[in-house]
């Protein structure tokens, strides 16, 4: 079973301290939240695990031995195309500059695989990405004419058919209804388990992720991140330590999860 990991981590925009000594572990199979305050570096610290951090020359990260892994090797020894094949990772938001038919925006997933000849198998993995999250009526649609609710899920089913060993996906949640935000933690809680995904998102929902992981992650500002079952560490202390503020927690009276509010 791999392990996608950091330790350690401390990093800074420019002088501007953002992670301070982070340490982390993610297995295959289990399905963790992330939650902060805006601001916080949930995004900072998703795109370093993602290994694409090197693009930003702004980002620096004090130490060489602090830089993720995969079973203890450094993902900045791997190549781009062989990064690929085993993290997926989703930004926070995206801008796409051509308007080409759905099916052909999700198999670029593929492209660590194929190159751009893409098989029957690709496609194949396209269609069950689609059906995962119900999109398959959108496949002939183009990019353009989709809601920034379809546009998200077809950016969540693309980062499901590079078939990664991790996802990672930033805020996908964003531009979705409460009912479908519901459906998907619960859909990628199972993906976890099903396909023996590790997989890492970043939440603003506290309360309904607490409904779904078993495995969330609070990251105070400039601090070490608080890890553990949603029951163990939402507590009076750790909620202000993360959001700077006092808030009553309570449990949910039917799914019995900490709740706070």
């Amino acid at each position: 079973m791999n392990k996608l990991s950091c330790k350690n981590l401390t990093a800074y925009y420019d002088d501007t301290l953002i992670l301070n000594d982070i340490s982390l572990e993610i297995s295959q199979g289990e399905f963790v939240c992330l939650a902060g305050k805006n601001g916080c570096g949930k995004s900072t610290l998703l795109k370093i695990l993602s290994g694409l951090h090197q693009d930003e020359k702004s980002l620096k990260i004090t130490s060489p031995l602090s830089t993720p892994c995969i079973n203890e090797i450094p993902l900045r020894t791997f190549t781009r195309k062989n990064c690929a094949k085993q993290i997926s990772y989703m930004e926070q938001t995206e801008n796409y500059a051509w308007n080409v038919l759905v099916k052909d925006f999700i198999i670029t997933a593929r492209y660590a695989f194929s190159g751009t000849a893409y098989n029957s198998q690709d496609y194949s993995i396209v269609q069950e990405s689609a059906s995962l999250l119900g999109i398959n009526h959108l496949l002939e649609r183009d990019i353009f004419s989709l809601s920034g609710g379809e546009f998200q899920k077809v950016r969540i089913a693309r980062a499901l058919a590079q078939t990664p060993d991790f996802l990672i996906l930033d805020e996908p949640c964003s531009a979705l209804d409460l009912s479908y935000e519901t459906e998907l933690l619960q859909l990628l809680a199972n993906l976890a388990k099903d396909k023996n995904i590790g997989i890492l998102i970043s939440i603003h929902n506290l309360n309904t992720a607490c409904r779904f992981t078993k495995n969330l992650i609070l990251l105070p500002p400039q601090k070490q991140l608080i890890q553990g079952e949603p029951s163990q560490i939402i507590t009076p202390e750790n909620i202000a330590q993360t959001y700077g503020t006092n808030l009553p927690i309570y449990t949910h009276p039917i799914h019995n999860c900490p709740q706070i509010g």
